[in-house]
Protein backbone atom coordinates (compact mmCIF):
# COMPACT_ATOMS: atom_id res chain seq x y z
CA UNK A 1 0.00 0.00 0.00
CA UNK A 2 1.70 3.16 -1.49
CA UNK A 3 0.21 5.46 1.76
CA UNK A 4 2.31 7.85 4.05
CA UNK A 5 0.49 9.78 6.82
CA UNK A 6 1.84 13.20 8.23
CA UNK A 7 0.67 15.16 11.32
CA UNK A 8 1.56 17.10 14.33
CA UNK A 9 1.45 15.05 17.57
CA UNK A 10 0.09 18.13 19.36
CA UNK A 11 -2.27 19.07 16.99
CA UNK A 12 -6.34 18.83 17.72
CA UNK A 13 -5.76 19.33 20.94
CA UNK A 14 -3.81 16.51 21.99
CA UNK A 15 -5.51 14.37 19.09
CA UNK A 16 -2.82 13.78 17.06
CA UNK A 17 -0.77 11.76 18.96
CA UNK A 18 -3.50 9.11 19.01
CA UNK A 19 -3.87 9.55 15.21
CA UNK A 20 -0.55 8.77 14.58
CA UNK A 21 -0.28 5.49 17.10
CA UNK A 22 -3.62 4.25 15.44
CA UNK A 23 -1.75 4.39 11.62
CA UNK A 24 1.63 3.21 13.50
CA UNK A 25 0.20 0.19 14.20
CA UNK A 26 -1.68 -0.52 10.68
CA UNK A 27 1.01 0.84 8.54
CA UNK A 28 4.37 0.81 10.81
CA UNK A 29 6.64 3.64 12.50
CA UNK A 30 8.22 3.40 8.76
CA UNK A 31 4.84 4.97 7.09
CA UNK A 32 4.15 7.59 9.64
CA UNK A 33 5.40 11.02 10.39
CA UNK A 34 5.16 13.57 13.22
CA UNK A 35 5.44 16.82 11.30
CA UNK A 36 6.71 18.33 14.54
CA UNK A 37 10.14 15.84 14.34
CA UNK A 38 10.52 16.15 10.97
CA UNK A 39 10.42 18.07 8.03
CA UNK A 40 7.87 16.52 5.17
CA UNK A 41 10.82 17.61 2.39
CA UNK A 42 13.32 15.18 4.21
CA UNK A 43 10.79 12.59 3.74
CA UNK A 44 9.23 13.40 0.90
CA UNK A 45 13.25 13.39 -1.33
CA UNK A 46 13.78 9.66 0.44
CA UNK A 47 15.36 7.34 -1.81
CA UNK A 48 12.42 5.03 -0.72
CA UNK A 49 9.70 7.20 -1.13
CA UNK A 50 10.91 8.03 -4.77
CA UNK A 51 10.65 4.97 -5.78
CA UNK A 52 7.59 4.64 -4.10
CA UNK A 53 5.91 8.40 -6.36
CA UNK A 54 7.08 6.66 -9.65
CA UNK A 55 4.08 4.07 -9.19
CA UNK A 56 1.98 6.83 -7.69
CA UNK A 57 2.01 7.69 -3.75
CA UNK A 58 -0.86 8.92 -1.52
CA UNK A 59 -0.66 10.74 1.37
CA UNK A 60 -2.51 11.63 4.18
CA UNK A 61 -2.23 14.80 5.89
CA UNK A 62 -3.42 15.49 9.14
CA UNK A 63 -4.08 18.94 10.16
CA UNK A 64 -5.80 21.95 8.92
CA UNK A 65 -5.60 24.19 5.68
CA UNK A 66 -2.11 25.53 6.62
CA UNK A 67 -0.55 22.30 7.44
CA UNK A 68 -1.82 21.36 3.78
CA UNK A 69 -0.48 24.01 1.98
CA UNK A 70 3.14 23.42 3.41
CA UNK A 71 2.87 19.92 2.35
CA UNK A 72 1.85 21.02 -1.59
CA UNK A 73 4.92 23.35 -1.16
CA UNK A 74 7.20 20.92 0.27
CA UNK A 75 5.73 18.16 -3.07
CA UNK A 76 6.75 20.89 -5.32
CA UNK A 77 10.19 21.70 -3.93
CA UNK A 78 11.33 18.02 -4.03
CA UNK A 79 10.42 17.90 -7.83
CA UNK A 80 12.04 20.75 -8.48
CA UNK A 81 14.98 19.15 -6.47
CA UNK A 82 15.32 16.37 -8.14
CA UNK A 83 14.38 17.42 -12.08
CA UNK A 84 10.80 15.85 -11.58
CA UNK A 85 7.88 16.38 -13.58
CA UNK A 86 4.37 15.11 -12.65
CA UNK A 87 4.55 11.80 -14.40
CA UNK A 88 7.94 10.69 -13.07
CA UNK A 89 6.75 11.72 -9.17
CA UNK A 90 3.29 11.45 -8.78
CA UNK A 91 2.11 12.59 -5.29
CA UNK A 92 -1.54 13.18 -4.12
CA UNK A 93 -3.22 14.40 -0.88
CA UNK A 94 -5.83 13.36 1.42
CA UNK A 95 -6.75 15.72 4.68
CA UNK A 96 -7.89 14.59 8.12
CA UNK A 97 -9.72 18.00 10.16
CA UNK A 98 -7.71 18.25 12.62
CA UNK A 99 -7.29 21.85 12.65
CA UNK A 100 -9.83 24.88 13.61
CA UNK A 101 -11.82 25.52 10.00
CA UNK A 102 -10.47 22.67 8.35
CA UNK A 103 -12.42 24.10 4.66
CA UNK A 104 -9.96 22.11 2.88
CA UNK A 105 -10.92 18.98 4.42
CA UNK A 106 -14.82 19.93 3.81
CA UNK A 107 -14.09 20.97 0.26
CA UNK A 108 -13.25 17.51 -0.41
CA UNK A 109 -15.66 15.44 1.41
CA UNK A 110 -13.42 14.60 4.40
CA UNK A 111 -15.15 16.19 7.48
CA UNK A 112 -15.38 19.10 8.94
CA UNK A 113 -13.94 18.70 12.13
CA UNK A 114 -11.93 15.86 14.15
CA UNK A 115 -14.03 12.49 14.94
CA UNK A 116 -13.63 9.59 16.86
CA UNK A 117 -13.73 7.85 13.67
CA UNK A 118 -10.80 9.45 12.77
CA UNK A 119 -8.83 6.52 15.07
CA UNK A 120 -9.91 3.90 12.84
CA UNK A 121 -7.14 3.48 10.01
CA UNK A 122 -7.91 0.33 8.34
CA UNK A 123 -11.63 2.20 7.48
CA UNK A 124 -9.72 5.75 6.81
CA UNK A 125 -7.26 3.96 4.12
CA UNK A 126 -9.70 2.34 2.15
CA UNK A 127 -11.04 5.41 1.66
CA UNK A 128 -7.93 6.98 0.66
CA UNK A 129 -7.02 4.22 -1.82
CA UNK A 130 -10.52 4.35 -3.53
CA UNK A 131 -11.01 8.16 -3.80
CA UNK A 132 -10.51 10.45 -6.72
CA UNK A 133 -8.11 13.00 -8.04
CA UNK A 134 -8.59 16.26 -9.02
CA UNK A 135 -6.74 19.34 -9.44
CA UNK A 136 -6.56 22.84 -6.72
CA UNK A 137 -5.02 25.73 -7.63
CA UNK A 138 -2.77 27.60 -5.97
CA UNK A 139 -1.71 31.27 -5.54
CA UNK A 140 1.08 32.97 -4.20
CA UNK A 141 1.01 36.05 -2.68
CA UNK A 142 3.65 38.76 -3.06
CA UNK A 143 4.19 41.68 -0.52
CA UNK A 144 6.13 44.41 -1.76
CA UNK A 145 6.54 46.99 1.69
CA UNK A 146 6.19 50.81 0.36
CA UNK A 147 9.03 52.84 0.03
CA UNK A 148 8.90 54.54 3.62
CA UNK A 149 9.62 51.38 5.17
CA UNK A 150 12.14 49.86 3.45
CA UNK A 151 14.77 50.67 5.75
CA UNK A 152 13.18 50.55 9.25
CA UNK A 153 12.02 47.60 11.39
CA UNK A 154 8.12 47.93 10.70
CA UNK A 155 8.84 47.48 6.70
CA UNK A 156 9.48 43.18 7.23
CA UNK A 157 6.49 43.35 10.45
CA UNK A 158 6.19 39.67 12.66
CA UNK A 159 4.65 37.95 9.63
CA UNK A 160 3.92 33.99 9.63
CA UNK A 161 6.18 31.69 9.20
CA UNK A 162 4.63 30.53 5.74
CA UNK A 163 6.49 33.19 4.28
CA UNK A 164 10.29 33.83 2.78
CA UNK A 165 11.85 36.77 2.53
CA UNK A 166 14.04 38.24 -0.19
CA UNK A 167 16.12 41.34 -0.84
CA UNK A 168 16.53 42.24 -4.16
CA UNK A 169 18.56 45.00 -5.75
CA UNK A 170 17.44 46.35 -8.83
CA UNK A 171 20.49 48.56 -9.92
CA UNK A 172 23.76 47.24 -9.22
CA UNK A 173 26.87 46.59 -11.07
CA UNK A 174 26.72 43.34 -13.24
CA UNK A 175 23.12 43.80 -13.15
CA UNK A 176 19.65 42.87 -10.90
CA UNK A 177 20.52 41.02 -7.90
CA UNK A 178 18.38 38.51 -5.80
CA UNK A 179 19.05 37.03 -2.46
CA UNK A 180 16.99 34.72 -0.08
CA UNK A 181 17.16 36.53 3.69
CA UNK A 182 14.77 34.35 5.62
CA UNK A 183 13.56 30.56 4.17
CA UNK A 184 9.65 29.92 4.98
CA UNK A 185 7.62 27.04 5.05
CA UNK A 186 6.18 27.50 1.15
CA UNK A 187 10.21 28.35 0.10
CA UNK A 188 10.80 26.65 -3.18
CA UNK A 189 13.16 28.10 -6.01
CA UNK A 190 9.95 28.41 -8.63
CA UNK A 191 8.57 30.52 -6.30
CA UNK A 192 11.26 32.64 -5.86
CA UNK A 193 11.62 33.09 -10.02
CA UNK A 194 7.58 33.92 -9.98
CA UNK A 195 8.62 36.79 -6.88
CA UNK A 196 10.88 38.08 -9.00
CA UNK A 197 8.61 38.49 -11.80
CA UNK A 198 6.44 40.31 -9.93
CA UNK A 199 8.99 42.33 -9.16
CA UNK A 200 10.15 43.39 -12.63
CA UNK A 201 6.40 43.72 -13.87
CA UNK A 202 6.15 46.25 -10.83
CA UNK A 203 9.65 47.95 -11.69
CA UNK A 204 8.60 48.57 -14.96
CA UNK A 205 5.18 50.44 -14.35
CA UNK A 206 6.88 52.48 -11.57
CA UNK A 207 9.34 53.44 -13.92
CA UNK A 208 7.01 54.30 -16.15
CA UNK A 209 4.91 56.35 -13.96
CA UNK A 210 5.87 60.82 -13.72
CA UNK A 211 7.21 61.46 -10.26
CA UNK A 212 5.58 63.70 -8.04
CA UNK A 213 8.21 66.25 -8.60
CA UNK A 214 7.17 67.04 -12.41
CA UNK A 215 3.58 67.46 -11.47
CA UNK A 216 2.32 70.71 -10.20
CA UNK A 217 1.45 71.22 -6.84
CA UNK A 218 -1.75 71.13 -6.80
CA UNK A 219 -1.97 67.69 -8.89
CA UNK A 220 0.09 65.99 -6.11
CA UNK A 221 -2.10 67.31 -3.28
CA UNK A 222 -4.95 65.42 -4.75
CA UNK A 223 -2.92 62.35 -5.36
CA UNK A 224 -1.99 63.00 -1.90
CA UNK A 225 -5.00 62.69 -0.42
CA UNK A 226 -5.68 59.07 -1.18
CA UNK A 227 -2.70 58.48 1.38
CA UNK A 228 -3.13 57.96 4.99
CA UNK A 229 -4.63 61.31 6.15
CA UNK A 230 -3.79 59.86 9.67
CA UNK A 231 0.03 59.15 9.05
CA UNK A 232 0.95 62.52 7.81
CA UNK A 233 -0.62 64.29 10.84
CA UNK A 234 1.32 62.48 12.99
CA UNK A 235 4.44 63.85 10.94
CA UNK A 236 3.15 67.24 11.49
CA UNK A 237 2.69 66.57 15.17
CA UNK A 238 5.87 65.40 15.72
CA UNK A 239 7.85 68.27 13.56
CA UNK A 240 6.00 70.62 15.83
CA UNK A 241 6.99 68.92 19.08
CA UNK A 242 10.46 69.08 17.38
CA UNK A 243 10.15 72.66 17.10
CA UNK A 244 8.93 73.22 20.61
CA UNK A 245 11.67 71.29 22.14
CA UNK A 246 14.44 72.82 20.13
CA UNK A 247 12.82 76.06 21.54
CA UNK A 248 12.65 75.13 24.90
CA UNK A 249 16.04 74.04 25.09
CA UNK A 250 17.69 77.40 23.08
CA UNK A 251 15.64 79.76 26.14
CA UNK A 252 17.14 77.53 28.82
CA UNK A 253 21.06 78.22 27.50
CA UNK A 254 19.78 81.82 26.79
CA UNK A 255 18.09 83.00 29.82
CA UNK A 256 21.01 85.08 30.77
CA UNK A 257 21.66 86.51 27.68
CA UNK A 258 17.39 87.36 27.31
CA UNK A 259 17.76 91.27 27.89
CA UNK A 260 20.48 91.18 25.84
CA UNK A 261 19.29 89.45 22.57
CA UNK A 262 15.34 90.86 23.44
CA UNK A 263 15.71 93.01 19.98
CA UNK A 264 17.42 89.90 17.87
CA UNK A 265 14.90 87.71 18.93
CA UNK A 266 12.12 89.57 18.07
CA UNK A 267 13.80 90.17 14.83
CA UNK A 268 14.59 86.71 14.61
CA UNK A 269 11.09 85.83 15.05
CA UNK A 270 9.35 88.05 12.91
CA UNK A 271 11.67 86.63 9.77
CA UNK A 272 10.71 83.35 10.76
CA UNK A 273 7.05 83.88 10.36
CA UNK A 274 7.61 85.33 7.12
CA UNK A 275 9.34 82.38 6.07
CA UNK A 276 6.71 79.45 7.70
CA UNK A 277 4.24 81.72 5.30
CA UNK A 278 5.92 81.56 2.69
CA UNK A 279 7.31 78.40 2.28
CA UNK A 280 4.03 76.23 3.77
CA UNK A 281 3.34 74.85 -0.06
CA UNK A 282 6.75 74.07 -0.37
CA UNK A 283 6.63 72.29 2.71
CA UNK A 284 3.13 70.53 2.28
CA UNK A 285 4.50 69.17 -0.85
CA UNK A 286 7.87 67.59 0.59
CA UNK A 287 5.27 66.03 2.80
CA UNK A 288 3.38 64.36 0.33
CA UNK A 289 6.59 63.27 -2.26
CA UNK A 290 8.26 61.38 0.91
CA UNK A 291 5.14 59.41 0.82
CA UNK A 292 4.58 58.68 -2.71
CA UNK A 293 3.13 55.80 -4.66
CA UNK A 294 4.42 52.65 -2.58
CA UNK A 295 8.04 51.80 -4.06
CA UNK A 296 8.18 54.04 -6.41
CA UNK A 297 10.81 56.28 -4.87
CA UNK A 298 12.79 53.24 -3.84
CA UNK A 299 12.47 51.86 -7.59
CA UNK A 300 13.12 54.86 -9.47
CA UNK A 301 16.51 54.93 -6.74
CA UNK A 302 16.89 51.56 -8.07
CA UNK A 303 17.81 50.86 -4.19
CA UNK A 304 18.01 48.03 -2.72
CA UNK A 305 14.74 46.33 -0.96
CA UNK A 306 13.11 43.22 0.24
CA UNK A 307 9.71 41.82 0.01
CA UNK A 308 7.98 38.12 1.04
CA UNK A 309 6.18 35.92 -0.30
CA UNK A 310 4.09 32.77 0.55
CA UNK A 311 1.46 30.54 -0.94
CA UNK A 312 -2.10 30.04 -0.22
CA UNK A 313 -4.93 27.39 -1.21
CA UNK A 314 -8.11 28.74 1.11
CA UNK A 315 -7.86 32.76 1.01
CA UNK A 316 -6.21 35.65 1.95
CA UNK A 317 -8.12 38.90 3.70
CA UNK A 318 -7.80 42.49 4.37
CA UNK A 319 -9.77 44.63 7.60
CA UNK A 320 -11.87 43.39 9.41
CA UNK A 321 -12.09 39.76 9.74
CA UNK A 322 -8.29 39.56 9.97
CA UNK A 323 -8.31 41.73 12.65
CA UNK A 324 -10.14 39.64 14.58
CA UNK A 325 -8.30 37.16 13.80
CA UNK A 326 -5.19 38.75 15.01
CA UNK A 327 -6.78 39.83 18.46
CA UNK A 328 -7.30 35.86 18.90
CA UNK A 329 -3.83 34.21 17.64
CA UNK A 330 -2.06 37.05 19.67
CA UNK A 331 -4.03 35.81 23.14
CA UNK A 332 -3.46 32.30 22.49
CA UNK A 333 0.13 33.00 22.15
CA UNK A 334 0.32 34.88 25.31
CA UNK A 335 -2.28 32.44 27.51
CA UNK A 336 -1.96 29.15 25.52
CA UNK A 337 -3.71 27.00 28.79
CA UNK A 338 -6.67 29.61 28.23
CA UNK A 339 -7.38 28.34 24.44
CA UNK A 340 -8.19 24.57 25.52
CA UNK A 341 -11.61 23.68 23.77
CA UNK A 342 -12.72 23.82 20.53
CA UNK A 343 -16.09 25.38 22.56
CA UNK A 344 -14.00 27.79 24.48
CA UNK A 345 -12.11 29.08 21.99
CA UNK A 346 -15.21 29.79 19.71
CA UNK A 347 -16.31 31.86 22.23
CA UNK A 348 -13.08 33.53 22.92
CA UNK A 349 -12.67 34.33 19.30
CA UNK A 350 -15.51 35.99 19.07
CA UNK A 351 -15.50 37.78 22.22
CA UNK A 352 -12.00 38.93 20.91
CA UNK A 353 -12.73 39.71 17.64
CA UNK A 354 -15.80 42.04 18.77
CA UNK A 355 -13.14 43.83 21.04
CA UNK A 356 -10.64 44.37 18.55
CA UNK A 357 -13.08 45.41 15.42
CA UNK A 358 -15.21 47.90 17.23
CA UNK A 359 -18.29 45.51 18.02
CA UNK A 360 -18.75 46.68 21.76
CA UNK A 361 -18.07 49.75 24.05
CA UNK A 362 -14.71 50.12 25.45
CA UNK A 363 -13.11 48.21 22.62
CA UNK A 364 -10.68 49.23 19.97
CA UNK A 365 -12.05 51.35 16.98
CA UNK A 366 -13.61 49.85 13.88
CA UNK A 367 -10.70 48.93 11.09
CA UNK A 368 -10.88 51.88 8.37
CA UNK A 369 -13.06 52.17 5.66
CA UNK A 370 -11.33 50.60 2.26
CA UNK A 371 -11.78 53.17 0.05
CA UNK A 372 -9.52 55.26 1.20
CA UNK A 373 -6.90 53.09 2.23
CA UNK A 374 -6.76 50.31 -0.39
CA UNK A 375 -6.47 50.41 -4.02
CA UNK A 376 -7.53 47.19 -6.09
CA UNK A 377 -6.70 46.40 -9.59
CA UNK A 378 -7.17 43.26 -11.88
CA UNK A 379 -5.07 42.05 -15.36
CA UNK A 380 -7.05 41.01 -18.06
CA UNK A 381 -5.85 37.84 -20.46
CA UNK A 382 -3.99 40.35 -22.63
CA UNK A 383 -2.11 41.68 -19.67
CA UNK A 384 -3.93 45.22 -19.18
CA UNK A 385 -5.01 46.17 -15.57
CA UNK A 386 -7.97 47.66 -14.93
CA UNK A 387 -8.94 49.44 -10.90
CA UNK A 388 -11.91 48.29 -9.70
CA UNK A 389 -14.02 50.59 -7.14
CA UNK A 390 -14.86 49.27 -3.55
CA UNK A 391 -17.85 49.86 -2.32
CA UNK A 392 -18.73 52.76 0.14
CA UNK A 393 -18.38 51.53 3.87
CA UNK A 394 -16.43 48.47 2.88
CA UNK A 395 -14.08 47.74 6.10
CA UNK A 396 -13.34 44.27 4.90
CA UNK A 397 -11.93 42.61 1.26
CA UNK A 398 -11.73 38.71 1.23
CA UNK A 399 -10.24 37.07 -1.80
CA UNK A 400 -11.55 33.34 -2.07
CA UNK A 401 -10.03 30.16 -3.54
CA UNK A 402 -12.48 27.53 -1.76
CA UNK A 403 -16.38 28.01 -1.54
CA UNK A 404 -15.82 27.11 2.01
CA UNK A 405 -14.90 30.05 4.70
CA UNK A 406 -14.74 30.26 8.28
CA UNK A 407 -15.90 26.38 8.92
CA UNK A 408 -17.66 25.60 5.64
CA UNK A 409 -19.56 29.15 5.02
CA UNK A 410 -20.25 29.89 1.26
CA UNK A 411 -19.81 33.33 1.01
CA UNK A 412 -19.87 33.71 -2.44
CA UNK A 413 -23.23 31.36 -2.83
CA UNK A 414 -24.95 31.19 -5.75
CA UNK A 415 -25.80 33.45 -8.67
CA UNK A 416 -25.92 33.25 -12.44
CA UNK A 417 -24.06 37.07 -13.27
CA UNK A 418 -20.88 35.44 -13.10
CA UNK A 419 -19.12 32.19 -13.94
CA UNK A 420 -19.75 29.17 -11.32
CA UNK A 421 -16.85 29.29 -8.86
CA UNK A 422 -14.71 26.00 -8.56
CA UNK A 423 -11.72 25.42 -6.88
CA UNK A 424 -9.29 24.46 -10.17
CA UNK A 425 -11.21 27.03 -12.84
CA UNK A 426 -8.01 29.66 -12.21
CA UNK A 427 -10.02 32.00 -10.51
CA UNK A 428 -10.45 34.14 -7.07
CA UNK A 429 -13.63 35.51 -5.88
CA UNK A 430 -13.76 39.02 -4.07
CA UNK A 431 -16.15 39.65 -1.61
CA UNK A 432 -16.56 42.75 0.89
CA UNK A 433 -17.75 42.86 4.21
CA UNK A 434 -18.86 46.41 6.01
CA UNK A 435 -18.13 45.42 9.59
CA UNK A 436 -17.94 42.25 12.27
CA UNK A 437 -21.32 42.51 12.86
CA UNK A 438 -21.79 42.25 9.05
CA UNK A 439 -19.49 39.54 8.80
CA UNK A 440 -21.32 37.40 11.65
CA UNK A 441 -24.40 37.87 9.99
CA UNK A 442 -23.31 36.34 6.26
CA UNK A 443 -21.66 34.10 8.22
CA UNK A 444 -24.88 32.56 9.80
CA UNK A 445 -27.40 33.61 6.87
CA UNK A 446 -24.60 30.99 4.30
CA UNK A 447 -25.57 28.28 6.90
CA UNK A 448 -28.52 27.07 4.71
CA UNK A 449 -30.44 30.25 4.39
CA UNK A 450 -29.14 31.30 1.42
CA UNK A 451 -27.35 34.25 2.30
CA UNK A 452 -24.07 35.74 0.92
CA UNK A 453 -21.64 38.01 1.26
CA UNK A 454 -21.58 41.34 -1.28
CA UNK A 455 -20.02 40.12 -4.60
CA UNK A 456 -17.35 41.70 -6.29
CA UNK A 457 -15.64 40.21 -9.02
CA UNK A 458 -13.57 37.35 -10.00
CA UNK A 459 -9.99 37.62 -10.97
CA UNK A 460 -7.24 35.49 -12.36
CA UNK A 461 -4.27 38.24 -11.25
CA UNK A 462 -4.78 40.95 -8.66
CA UNK A 463 -2.71 43.46 -7.55
CA UNK A 464 -3.46 45.54 -3.90
CA UNK A 465 -1.91 48.80 -2.73
CA UNK A 466 -2.30 49.61 0.58
CA UNK A 467 -1.39 53.46 2.15
CA UNK A 468 -1.64 52.67 5.63
CA UNK A 469 -1.08 49.79 8.41
CA UNK A 470 -3.91 47.01 8.11
CA UNK A 471 -4.47 43.64 9.00
CA UNK A 472 -4.34 41.15 6.72
CA UNK A 473 -4.05 37.32 7.24
CA UNK A 474 -3.56 34.23 4.73
CA UNK A 475 -5.46 30.37 5.15
CA UNK A 476 -5.92 31.75 8.68
CA UNK A 477 -2.43 33.07 9.65
CA UNK A 478 -2.80 36.84 10.71
CA UNK A 479 -0.26 39.65 10.68
CA UNK A 480 0.09 43.58 10.84
CA UNK A 481 1.05 45.05 7.43
CA UNK A 482 2.23 48.58 7.01
CA UNK A 483 1.76 50.01 3.58
CA UNK A 484 2.99 48.24 1.19
CA UNK A 485 1.80 46.66 -2.50
CA UNK A 486 0.30 42.89 -2.42
CA UNK A 487 0.62 41.08 -5.69
CA UNK A 488 -1.64 37.60 -6.27
CA UNK A 489 -0.99 34.87 -8.83
CA UNK A 490 -1.48 31.60 -10.00
CA UNK A 491 1.48 29.63 -9.35
CA UNK A 492 -0.35 26.39 -11.14
CA UNK A 493 -2.04 23.43 -9.19
CA UNK A 494 -1.94 20.31 -7.13
CA UNK A 495 -3.48 17.24 -6.97
CA UNK A 496 -5.31 16.27 -4.06
CA UNK A 497 -7.75 13.44 -3.21
CA UNK A 498 -11.81 13.94 -3.22
CA UNK A 499 -13.83 11.25 -1.18
CA UNK A 500 -16.08 9.26 -3.59
CA UNK A 501 -18.74 8.36 -1.28
CA UNK A 502 -20.75 10.45 1.41
CA UNK A 503 -21.19 7.56 3.78
CA UNK A 504 -18.43 5.77 5.60
CA UNK A 505 -15.28 6.70 8.31
CA UNK A 506 -15.43 10.48 6.79
CA UNK A 507 -18.81 11.67 7.37
CA UNK A 508 -19.76 14.99 8.55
Amino acid sequence: MNVLVFCNAKSGGGCGGQVLSAFQKELGAECVFDLGQIKPEDVLSSPEVLAKAKSGLRLIVCGGDGTMTWIMASIDAVKEKKGLDSKRYRVSIATMPLGTGNDLSRILGWGGKFRSACLKAKPWLEEVCSAETKRLDRWLACVMPSAEHQHDASGIPTIPEVFSVHEYDTKPLGGPRHELISRGLHYTESFARYSEEMLIQHDQEMRSMPSLNDRPFSEASDTGKKFDRNFLQVIEEDERRESINIDNQQNLEENDNEKKNEEDDFSDQGEEDASSAMSFDDRGRALIDSHVVPSESVLKNGSTWRSYDGTLSNYISFGVDAAGAYAFHSARRAHPKRFSSRLKNQLLYAWLGLQATGGCCGCDGPPPELPAVLELSLCDPNGQWTKIQLPQGCRGLIVLNLQSYAGGRDLWGHTSSFRKPNDADGLLELVTTTSIFDLATKLVTTNGFGGHARRLCQASEIRIRLTTTIHMQIDGEPWIQPPATVHIKAIGQADVLCRSSSAGCCAN
